[in-house]
């Protein structure tokens, strides 16, 4: 539990590097403005307008700007015939075809404006006029479903600017960015699954009490986590769509996720190293390297993670896209082999003490490894290569199946795999009592092989009966013994202290 805690204080410390869901509302709280003759792009905004074809009635997003107004910084008031700052929402997709870098501006200085190319999309451009000193607000409609960039120009000659207030957009079904939307009933369904697997695991707990293990409390952690993060998100999602905020449920669905995330990778290289089957306790060794491995692993995710938060924002180059999963790549392949060595061990050591059964355990083990391995490289590829920046909803759609839809699906399977093959059983992880029994075999040097003869005829010789330990493991009794063999079988996992007398 101790070296649990300490992996998950570890995986927390990254998520405040992690970008979170925001609605579709960018402040400005005393932001520069662009120097004279240039433009910045602030924000995307995803605006989804739902035409007759889609609904009964037509519905529009809705552009809303609050208090909008700049100042000087260096505190000397602005003429208020300055009205060369604007704001403009133009379209992501003929970003480059609108905007000539070359010729940025036009009109007079005092009263310059942002140049637009002549291009059809050009009559879905949205323009306003940022005031001095006296704010204002604006509400207009969005009549085409698109990818805005809000672009911040100043077009005159003065300098050393700030802007404050704030511009919105919300589209028919609330403020949730329309790549973010399916996200909402996405986590309904998800939180739905978890919960099927959370009663299906406590009612095997419950009615197998007596072989409940380490690993199965593990198990229900991960369920635990699990639903918590998806109910978190969908929680979050919801109430960034109703009031356009993030609430501080965002920070519970990143921790939660974390340690979702943290249980589970720390589960499979325990169970690896054999605990609870071969091993009665792990090292102090064991620990610090399975300490290190999810902490590295942690760490080289934040590029990848990051990338993905804002793969609709921008448009990166597939050098960049391979450079944020090389370090989690690498780190995860190192992983992987190391967990097979592992693996691979403990099939020797059940092999040796002829233990089918614990073998199973890792055989099954290793199976549902190499599949989730191969899930997650599949769906790291597609997601990154297969998920570009677009403006339709159904790109979107394919964001959200890409970014949470397969990775959700590939971790329940998983989970319902790995309940399936470790469900609680007489013949699932070992009873304390094996290795007790497995430590005294080493030291004491005892076979499964039968008393020879000498020693039963010096017993009987001594005119009494000679008491001794018997080990067994696996199999139906020494076939040398025949059906009357004073040998009983051990039929299932592990092997049983026999004691019997000797004739």
């Amino acid at each position: 539990m101790a070296l649990l805690k300490s992996l998950i204080v570890g995986w927390l410390a990254l998520t405040g590097s992690v970008p979170q869901i925001a609605a579709e509302i960018y402040r400005f709280d005393k932001a520069e403005v662009p120097a004279p003759h240039s433009l910045h792009v602030k924000h995307l905004f995803y605006a989804w307008a739902k035409e007759k074809s889609e609904t009964n009635v037509a519905q529009w997003p809705v552009l809303s700007g609050a208090d909008v107004h700049i100042s000087d910084a260096s505190g000397a008031e602005l003429t208020q015939a300055y009205k060369s700052v604007q704001l403009s929402m133009v379209p992501w997709g003929d970003f480059h075809k609108l905007i000539d870098a070359s010729v940025i501006c036009g009109g007079k200085p005092e009263t310059g404006f942002l140049s637009l190319q002549k291009y059809p999309s050009k009559a879905w451009v949205i323009s306003m006029t940022v005031p001095a000193r006296k704010n204002t607000s604006i509400t207009k409609k969005i009549f085409k479903t698109s990818v805005y960039a809000l672009v911040l120009s100043n077009c005159g000659t003065q300098s050393d600017l700030k802007i404050s207030g704030s511009i919105s957009v919300k589209n028919p079904y609330g403020f949730l960015p329309g790549n973010e939307y399916y996200r909402l009933p996405l986590y309904g369904w998800v939180t739905l699954a978890w919960a099927g697997a959370g009663v299906i695991w406590l009612a095997l707990l419950v009615a197998k009490k007596d072989a409940v293990v380490w690993a199965h409390i593990a198990l229900a952690w991960i369920i635990i986590s699990g639903f918590g993060e998806s109910v978190a998100w969908w929680f979050s999602l919801s109430t960034v769509n109703s009031t356009g905020e993030a609430p501080g449920a965002l920070l519970m669905s990143e921790m939660l996720s974390v340690m979702r995330n943290t249980c589970a990778l720390t589960f499979i290289l325990v169970a690896s190293m054999g605990l609870g089957v071969t091993e009665a306790e792990l090292d102090k060794a064991s620990k610090i390297k399975i300490l290190v491995g999810t902490t590295l692993f942690g760490i080289s995710s934040v590029p990848r993670v990051c990338l993905l938060s804002m793969r609709q924002a921008i448009d990166p180059k597939t050098s960049i896209v391979i450079l944020a999963n090389l370090p989690v790549f690498i780190v995860g392949l190192f992983q992987f082999i190391w967990i097979l060595r592992c693996l691979a061990h403990s099939m020797r050591r059940s092999k040796d003490l002829n233990q089918a059964d614990s073998l199973k355990i890792f055989q099954r083990l290793g199976i549902i490894l190499s599949i989730c391995m191969l899930s997650a490289v599949g769906v790291m590829l597609g997601g990154q290569f297969m998920d570009k920046p677009s403006e339709g909803p159904q790109y979107w759609q394919s964001h959200v199946f890409w970014n949470d839809g397969v990775c959700q699906g590939v971790v329940l399977l998983t989970l319902f795999a790995t309940m399936y093959f470790l469900a609680p059983s007489k013949s699932g992880f070992l009873a304390e009592s094996y290795m007790t029994h497995v430590d005294e075999k080493e030291e004491t040097g005892l076979t499964d092989e039968p008393m020879g003869k000498d020693d039963d005829a010096e017993g009987q010789a001594a005119g009494g009966k000679q008491d001794g330990s018997m080990f067994v493991v696996g199999g139906e009794g020494d076939p040398e013994e025949g059906e009357g063999g004073s040998q009983p079988s051990a039929n299932t996992i592990g092997a049983k202290a026999l004691s019997s007398s000797l004739e």
